[in-house]
């Protein structure tokens, strides 16, 4: 239910703060489901924000999200929280390069001995 709580508390704020900075944002779809710890939810604006998650409370959530920058950019993203973290990836979210996360694949699969 955490999780939950706090996504509907930020879809709340997003709102609010919208329309308070002069620019009151039309939601033209909005679907919410909980059914027994799981939930699903998704929402579209009028000024191209669309958004949808579905997840466990407390267990795990994965979701998307997309909108367009102030400078004409589409933005992407897409998320997924569980038992291992928070992972992310979109298109405004630095990623590790290859050669990198092989060489972290390597050192967790092969720790270090103790002396």
């Amino acid at each position: 239910m955490f999780l939950l709580l706090q996504h509907s508390q930020l879809i709340f704020l997003a709102i609010l703060a919208l329309t308070f900075a002069g620019h009151p944002v039309p939601i033209l779809k909005q679907t919410q489901e909980i059914n027994e710890g799981q939930y699903k939810y998704s929402y579209e604006t009028d000024n191209g924000i669309a958004v949808q998650e579905i997840g466990e409370a407390g267990k795990f959530s994965a979701g998307n999200g997309q909108w367009v920058a102030d400078d004409g950019t589409h933005v992407f993203y897409e998320f997924t929280a569980d038992k291992d973290g928070y992972r992310v990836r979109g298109s405004h979210v630095p990623q590790i390069p290859d050669y990198i996360q092989r060489s972290l694949d390597y050192i967790r699969a092969h720790p270090p001995k103790e002396i």
